[in-house]
């Protein structure tokens, strides 16, 4: 498993939280290549969880 799937199931399971979204999803673009952040903000537009990061919208870039 890589990590980019690691966040992703991460991600998935606290999809509940805005808040704890975010706060996983910052750790995700730390460790995380810059392709495999780029993938990982298309699965998040994809599953429609982008609005979880609120006002936090550049985040995904």
């Amino acid at each position: 498993m890589t990590y980019l799937d690691y966040y992703k199931i991460i991600l998935g399971k606290v999809s509940f939280d805005p808040q704890l979204f975010s706060k996983e999803y910052l750790k995700a673009k730390q460790i995380l290549k810059s392709n495999e952040v780029g993938d990982l903000n298309s699965w998040i537009q994809a599953k429609g969880l982008s609005s979880h990061l609120g006002n936090q919208t550049s985040l995904i870039s």
